[in-house]
């Protein structure tokens, strides 16, 4: 797995072990706060996740499309799209949208956090074959970049 996706978990998780005995730490408390701001995984769901420059994200939502049948087009990636670029630091949102993937009705949630002016932390949660194509598709968008 690509070191731009892994990295900034394990650097929360490092931080966290560093800081765990203490406490009343401010820093555990922001750490906890970003941990507890990224909603669950559904069970049974699998997660793709990383972070775009907000000028990335809708040129990289064209690809979801291509990956289901049914659920996620234009107006979709345009919702997701203006919302991420109406988003302050530190905002997030959810979108939830039934979609058809391999024949089958499933979801699809988008979650986007604002850590910085221009950068949006996104993460996909879905059916986990899916999951995995869209974690493959990031990997070869950035590959590309």
């Amino acid at each position: 797995m690509p070191l731009f996706i892994i990295a900034p978990v394990l650097g929360i998780l490092f931080l966290a072990a560093c800081n765990s005995n203490d406490a009343d730490d401010p820093l555990e408390e922001v750490i906890q706060e970003e941990i507890e701001r990224f909603p669950v995984v559904p069970s049974g769901f699998g997660e793709a996740s990383t972070d775009f420059g907000i000028g990335e994200l809708p040129e990289f939502l064209q690809v979801v499309p291509k990956l289901i049948e049914a659920g996620f087009g234009a107006a979709e990636i345009e919702e997701i799209t203006q919302t991420a670029n109406d988003l302050e630091v530190d905002e997030d949102a959810t979108f939830n949208f039934d979609i058809v993937y391999q024949g089958e009705a499933t979801q699809l949630t988008v979650f986007l956090f604002i850590d910085d002016i221009d950068l949006v932390a996104s993460a996909f949660y879905t059916q986990p074959q899916l999951a995995d194509e869209i974690l493959a598709e990031i990997i070869r968008f950035f590959e590309g970049a």
